[in-house]
């Protein structure tokens, strides 16, 4: 599954980079990497502050998901050239876009992934999702669903409920808002909030409705290239580059 444990870690970065920080858990300084040739980051340096919930935006091919998976240990697509990377040195989540490996389903995944009995399933999902009635409910019924056979959204909703389901204080969360169902964008926003302050996030997202209402700090890439970085309400307040049309933003929603 997404699950990462350190790998690569040489202990605690400190705050250099983030200006918020006491404990940086994730640095990055000077970072360029290429992939298949081509330049997807150049030159980019941030940290994420422990306890704090950071957002990555920008147009689909801006480099977030590259810098994601690298900060995750998962960067293999990606070639580092210069710049260094510091990770946190306990465990970490990294829930990608679309797993690594798919789950069977939902009861075998969220077994696996808490260590509990088939027979406490149940009683798991409502304390994940406690004050979320009907999202449980939905996932009691399905536990036992083939999850290649069901839609994106209730993959999604399964992504992020193993992602959110162990004790894990950083996690790393590419797109888990990516949903067409307003109902369970707000549920996952609703969620994501609720764990503000309690780990430490780096979440990627198209959507600045989701990083308004859950982000204490938000970074915006164009080209590979860190452009915003800030509070959300000051960054998006911003225009961004005008190389960056409107027909981009749209299709990286569905497409990156």
């Amino acid at each position: 599954m997404g699950s990462h444990n350190g790998r690569g870690s040489t202990g605690a970065a400190s705050g250099a980079g983030n200006p918020d920080a006491g404990i940086c858990l994730l640095l990055a300084v000077g970072l360029t990497a290429v992939y298949g040739g081509s330049p997807v980051l150049d030159n980019v340096s941030l940290g994420l502050a422990q306890w704090s919930t950071m957002g990555i935006t920008g147009p689909g091919g801006s480099g977030k998901s590259t810098l994601l998976r690298l900060f995750a240990g998962f960067g293999a697509q990606a070639s580092v050239i210069s710049g260094s990377i510091t990770r946190y040195s306990g465990s970490m989540y990294f829930m990608p876009q679309k797993p690594e490996r798919a789950p069977l389903n939902l009861a075998t995944s969220l077994c696996e992934r808490t260590g509990c009995s088939a027979a406490d399933l149940e009683r798991q999902l409502r304390l994940i999702w406690l004050d979320q009635d009907e999202i449980a409910a939905e996932l009691i019924d399905l536990l036992q669903t083939d999850y290649s056979s069901l839609c994106s959204d209730r993959r999604k909703l399964i992504d992020f409920t193993l992602a959110i389901a162990g004790c894990e204080p950083l996690l790393l969360l590419d797109e888990p808002d990516s949903v067409y169902d307003d109902m369970l964008l707000a549920a996952i926003t609703r969620k994501l909030r609720e764990l503000r302050g309690t780990r430490t996030i780096l979440l990627v997202s198209h959507n600045q409705r989701t990083i308004r209402n859950t982000c204490t700090r938000v970074v915006r890439m164009l080209d590979g290239v860190v452009v915003d970085d800030g509070d959300p309400a000051d960054v998006f307040s911003k225009a961004l580059d005008l190389r960056v049309s409107a027909m981009q933003e749209y299709q990286g929603h569905y497409l990156s």
